[in-house]
């Protein structure tokens, strides 16, 4: 990857669902810090994850293949702190948490007891060892003796690879509940005191900063209400102008291919489509494939049908945009509310993003013919490749994509292209559903 050009002074990344998943770091994401560091720019990572240390989430990063070091780390607990120096300084702290809480709160002069009668602020936070003698402690603190709640950060949720971790906001509410109680502050993203914590690390101002993230509600709310530029679908455009470019060089005009960005907005079925028929096969074996692919989004209206809750002509318009990223990004929402403001939000910017990219791509491609020399055609299978890989380190699913790819070598020379791929998908549904 190429330098990049500095357009920010200061750039700040999230970590869970950014940069990696679990243990695994998602794909470019190292090349992408590096080429910003390169650039000249200060990058530094936020996260609300109050499990560990800023030396722990830096040694990490760096065996990932991101260095860094405890000053790059801006965590939810920085943020508690500031906000507890400005409004409790001195203050007996009840910490409903896991241990490291406790220590940096002593590290950073706050009194720490288990005695609800001694509390002045019960500290809520992601605690793995949550348990009811917790919640007993905190309801006495703070029904009985006039203690205040606090959180360290909102979600919901923490994302892990087997599907994520009740967070902060599960233990905040059973607190809420049983003492009626609302928290007085919820720290880390989207807080001000997390921007400002994240801010003064950069050393920059929030005009010159960016903020890479996944999540509307924490990542990008921090950004807009801060002052800051905020990144959450650029990729898709990029993507994009591959598919236009292929698309034309597949045969297709430029007015043609944009109709299939317009009206069929799915990039994997696009993708295939344009594959089949840029291969020499019919189009409707393009039309198969592609529909083949499609299918899951089927599934995920039914799901976001009962959801979102749409009525009359917002049904059938919302039916466009249902695909990967405004699902993820609607069902991880707890409220309606938020669960369609984040589908809109995502289908609006992924909508714009792709179809744009689409019209570069294939008037560029219309005036160069030949998109090995933008060196687009290498685009979708690198992409998939790098999707792919992170989810073959089990023997399982190693074995399944070799017998895969044997699959569609053998039938390859005997049956029209684009029908390898119907007959994989056959046989890897076949495995899925055999009795085990």
């Amino acid at each position: 990857m190429s330098r990049l050009d500095r357009r920010f002074a200061g750039y700040c990344f999230d970590l869970d669902g950014t940069l990696y998943l679990g243990d695994t770091l998602l794909p470019g994401a190292a090349e992408v810090v590096q080429s910003i560091r390169d650039g000249g720019a200060r990058v530094v990572f936020v996260t609300n994850k109050p499990l560990f240390t800023a030396a722990d989430y830096a040694a990490k990063l760096t065996d990932l293949g991101i260095p860094a070091s405890a000053a790059d780390l801006v965590t939810a607990l920085d943020s508690t702190i500031l906000y507890m120096a400005r409004h409790h300084a001195g203050a007996t702290v009840l910490p409903v948490a896991e241990p490291l809480v406790s220590d940096v709160l002593k590290e950073n002069g706050f009194r720490v007891t288990t005695d609800p009668a001694a509390a002045d602020v019960v500290l809520a936070s992601f605690d793995r060892t949550f348990d009811y003698a917790k919640l007993e402690a905190a309801y006495r603190a703070i029904k009985l003796h006039g203690a205040v709640l606090i959180g360290t950060n909102p979600d919901q949720y923490c994302p892990t690879p087997e599907g994520g971790l009740p967070d902060c906001a599960a233990m905040l509410a059973a607190i809420e509940a049983c003492t009626g109680a609302r928290a007085e502050a919820v720290l880390g993203k989207p807080s001000r005191y997390m921007a400002d914590s994240a801010l003064a690390r950069l050393g920059v101002p929030a005009s010159d900063a960016v903020l890479v993230g996944d999540r509307l509600a924490t990542d990008i709310t921090m950004a807009k209400n801060a002052g800051m530029s905020a990144v959450i679908a650029v990729a898709t455009g990029a993507y994009a102008l591959s598919f236009g470019a292929l698309s034309v060089t597949a045969g297709l005009s430029v007015l043609e291919t944009c109709a299939l960005s317009l009206l069929m907005f799915t990039g994997a079925s696009q993708f295939a489509f344009i594959g089949v028929v840029g291969a020499g096969g019919n189009a409707w074996a393009g039309a198969a494939t592609a529909a083949l692919l499609g299918s899951r989004n089927a599934l995920y209206g039914v799901r976001l049908s009962s959801l979102l809750d749409l009525r009359r002509w917002r049904l059938p318009v919302s039916a466009h945009f249902v695909i990967d990223e405004t699902t993820a990004m609607a069902i991880a929402r707890e409220a309606p509310a938020d669960s369609r403001y984040a589908f809109w939000a995502t289908a609006i910017a992924l909508f714009c993003l792709w179809n744009l990219g689409t019209l570069i791509g294939a008037l560029a491609t219309h005036a160069l013919p030949d998109p090995k020399v933008l060196g687009l055609d290498a685009a979708p299978p690198a992409a998939f490749l790098a999707l792919l890989a992170p989810r073959l380190r089990a023997r399982e699913p190693r074995a399944v994509a070799l017998a895969a790819g044997l699959i569609a070598l053998v039938a390859l020379p005997f049956v029209p292209t684009g029908v390898p791929l119907l007959i994989v998908a056959a046989a890897v549904l076949l495995y899925g559903i055999r009795p085990r």
